[in-house]
């Protein structure tokens, strides 16, 4: 009948899933168990050979550090002399200068002494004799 062929088939299937899952459970489980422990002895030799490189690498910085304090200390001591006393800096020479500041003459007392090319209604000559008068006689 119809329930008994269905049980057969879902018997069959359910047999079917234990044996895959006992075989999965023998051997597969197994296989990465190993893979696991071996990847766990490799992280730990790993982590072991850093501590190892760690601490070597600070017992010679520590090292260096202080082969360089040393050095430091007889280059400021010995060669640069900076324990040794300094003498006083001499006392600063007072500058004597005058309050009273000077000042340009006017125009017309500096322009007095020379001669010009067109003289003006006032005296001056015109804004082209100007600009050679305070450049200077030309030669």
């Amino acid at each position: 009948s119809m329930a008994k062929a269905q049980h057969n088939v879902v018997e069959k299937l359910g047999n079917e899933t234990l044996d895959a899952s006992h075989t999965h459970a023998n051997e597969s489980v197994p296989y990465y168990y190993a893979e696991l422990d071996s990847g766990k002895e490799k992280l730990l030799s790993t982590m072991s050979n850093l501590t190892e490189s760690s601490t070597h690498a600070i017992t010679e910085g520590q090292t260096q550090g202080s082969i360089v304090k040393q050095s430091m200390e007889d280059f400021a001591e010995n060669k640069m002399q900076c324990t040794k006393p300094v003498d006083p800096a001499p006392s600063r020479k007072e500058c004597n200068f005058s309050h009273n500041l000077s000042s340009t003459p006017a125009e017309d007392e500096i322009l007095k002494e020379i001669a010009f090319d067109t003289p003006s209604p006032s005296g001056f000559s015109t804004a082209s004799s100007t600009t050679t008068a305070t450049r200077g006689p030309e030669s």
